[in-house]
């Protein structure tokens, strides 16, 4: 079973992993720089960005 869906290098398929997997929360490893990549996350309550924007 699983308890959180992680992809590598794959933000365009967090939609598709949480249609499949709702009550999933989904982890990105790996994921570019971009401002385009963090703002396609920010709206998404199953992705928690919160917890990367904090560490030190």
């Amino acid at each position: 079973m699983l308890d959180i869906i992680g992809y590598s290098y794959r933000q365009s398929i967090y939609e598709l992993g949480h249609n499949h997997y709702p009550e999933k929360m989904i982890l990105g490893t790996e994921n570019w720089v971009q401002w385009h990549e963090w703002q396609s996350i920010l709206d998404k309550p199953y992705i928690p960005w919160h917890i990367r924007l904090d560490w030190h």
